[in-house]
């Protein structure tokens, strides 16, 4: 899915983006010669074209920069390290490139608590079984 995103920036900056996102749910894979098909939950995103007041811009990643999703637009040099220009995500544009595997991940963990809730549910009623005799033990 390929989507152009524009966002002006809180310096006044406009950005233009255009970022395709790819659920991979399969991918071929080679066993000794033996191909085939295994199932995956992987998500590809790729910034395609970008950007900066009309200009393209040097660089195009997306990145993760201090509990927030950025785009990294350059890279300076100063002196022997490199910083990096970057422009922080709106939160709309979070949403629409993130929103789908954040809601993927947060389903299969709800699954994962209450098959776990069942497990311990289940166990905890065979131990006090085995000691039907005896205080409970849980």
């Amino acid at each position: 899915m390929t989507n152009t995103y524009k966002w002006t920036t809180p310096n006044g900056a406009k950005i233009e983006a255009t970022i395709t996102v790819n659920h991979i749910t399969t991918e071929h894979r080679d066993l000794d010669g033996i191909g085939y098909e295994a199932k995956c939950n992987r998500w590809s995103r790729t910034v395609e074209r970008m950007t900066l007041n009309g200009k393209p811009t040097a660089m195009k990643e997306l990145s993760y920069y201090n509990s927030q999703h950025v785009i990294i637009i350059d890279r300076i040099k100063r002196g022997r390290v490199y910083d990096s220009l970057m422009a922080a995500l709106p939160a709309d544009v979070v949403e629409a490139i993130f929103g789908e595997e954040e809601a993927d991940m947060a389903r299969r963990a709800a699954a994962a608590e209450k098959a776990d809730a069942e497990y311990q549910r289940n166990r905890r009623a065979v131990l006090n079984a085995m000691n039907d005799d005896a205080e409970p033990y849980c």
